[in-house]
């Protein structure tokens, strides 16, 4: 399978363009599953101008697009039609660029491997016997097969950039606010962002230079000037010596491979060649990471998911009086793993333990954000590892939530603080499966990660 950029495309006609699309989309989609609804070709337009003139790209299955169906990957909102866009697919939709279709997921983003969606399993492009990560699994197997250039996912605690290295892609999460949220289906409201996966840099960073801005609607929103004029990555500029990257000298008691490991200290050998600063850091909290990320993505889950009640959206079971039906919807369109998060969610915000739980997360973060402000005093950039493992097989880990969850322990730290990360896919296995390695930055300071970045996959690769 050939994989494509924007620039590739940039040139060709329209017609041709469309033409591959569909073949690809032919050829690959009923083996890898990656959408759950392909739109019609026929229906797409020439384009007469823009940034991105007639070039396609797929959106997950939580992001609203006018007129079309929007699920979460649930039966809950099976039939449910959006009646508005998402703000940063109008942006798209107004450089000239067109929607493929909306992908596979894990229902309402909870999972790492797209195993969770009410319809199908999507698998691994590289793969096949492989999850593509997850939960926008999806959406990465679609640029990873070669269908489209990029792809709009949504990382709460990782669920861009892990895809994205299971799929030896480049997976972007930007800092809080950079891309509206506005049309995006709410998992956790404080952790949520849009997303994008790619084969370069320099795709992510155009395609961020149209999609950020302050969005009227979204409050917490806000526009960055330098990014909103970049045109392009210009590698002239980019000075890799000089800059400060904070490395983990021991995993300690994670749970890494020893593949992961060996990338690891490769990547820390590679930087070193090239005259990158290194230090070593403790990253702060990191052991507390992964179970204060579920107390509160889990209560502010079963606070959004509230709304899926049977009045006003998707799916209703009909019974005699409220209660019943409120019960008996929930209980057929919900999945399993939603059920336990909306349980746990309940659990840590009940009255009982709200202040155990709910209340000592929320004061433990505020913390977290002030000890990474001082680390990000001394240090340009964190690299740690985007996952703990390389792929691994579906339905291995599947009824194992324990070990599921741990696969965000480095992606969770970002969401919890605000900060951009960007996952590097630079190593893989002896069989040839990817490791992708992450570089977290300050919050507000996507450019700097982006270019170092780019420059960065240049001179290792």
């Amino acid at each position: 399978m050939k994989k494509i950029d924007i620039n590739s495309l940039m040139n060709k006609p329209f017609d041709t363009i469309r033409s591959t699309v569909s073949g690809t989309i032919s050829k690959y989609e009923k083996k890898y599953n990656a959408f759950i609804e392909i739109f019609d070709m026929d229906k797409v337009t020439k384009k007469k101008s823009g940034r991105l003139k007639n070039i396609p790209f797929s959106i997950k299955d939580n992001i609203l697009f006018k007129d079309h169906k929007v699920s979460c990957g649930s039966n809950i909102l099976e039939n449910y039609t959006a009646n508005y866009s998402a703000y940063v697919v109008e942006k798209l939709l107004e450089e000239g660029a067109y929607v493929v279709g909306r992908t596979n997921m894990d229902e309402f983003a909870m999972g790492s491997s797209t195993e969770n969606s009410a319809y199908k399993i999507t698998r691994n492009p590289i793969n096949s016997d492989y999850v593509p990560g997850g939960s926008s699994g999806g959406a990465a197997a679609s640029v990873g097969l070669g269908i489209v250039p990029f792809a709009l996912g949504t990382d709460t605690g990782g669920s861009v950039r892990q895809p994205a290295s299971f799929c030896g892609l480049c997976g972007y999460k930007p800092t809080y606010g950079l891309f509206s949220r506005r049309g995006l289906v709410a998992l956790a409201s404080s952790f949520d962002q849009i997303g994008i996966i790619a084969n370069s840099i320099d795709d992510i960073a155009l395609v961020t230079s149209i999609m950020n801005g302050k969005d009227p609607y979204d409050l917490s929103s806000y526009l960055d000037r330098e990014i909103n004029e970049m045109e392009h990555i210009n590698y002239r500029g980019i000075n890799l010596k000089g800059k400060i990257v904070g490395v983990l000298n021991n995993f300690d008691d994670l749970p890494v491979s020893q593949k992961v490991r060996d990338a690891y200290q490769k990547m820390i050998n590679d930087l070193e060649k090239i005259n990158v600063t290194l230090v070593n850091i403790s990253p702060p909290f990191l052991e507390y990471s992964i179970p204060l990320y579920y107390i509160l993505s889990t209560a502010e889950a079963a606070s959004n998911l509230a709304r899926y009640d049977g009045i006003k959206y998707g799916l209703r079971r009909e019974e005699k009086n409220y209660q019943k039906m409120l019960t008996k919807t929930r209980e057929i369109g919900f999945g399993k793993e939603v059920k336990k998060r909306i349980l746990l969610g309940t659990y840590v915000t009940a009255a009982g333990y709200k202040d155990e739980y709910y209340k000592k997360a929320l004061k433990i973060r505020a913390l977290m954000k002030k000890n990474y402000e001082a680390l990000f005093s001394t240090v340009d950039f964190i690299l740690l590892p985007t996952a703990p493992t390389p792929p691994f097989k579906i339905g291995e880990k599947i009824d194992d939530s324990v070990v599921m969850y741990y696969n965000d322990v480095f992606t969770v730290i970002p969401n919890i603080i605000g900060s951009p990360a960007l996952t590097l896919p630079i190593y893989e296995t002896s069989e040839g499966l990817p490791i992708g390695m992450q570089l977290i930055a300050s919050a507000k300071n996507d450019m700097d990660l982006l270019k170092f970045s780019a420059k960065l996959m240049r001179t290792i690769k």
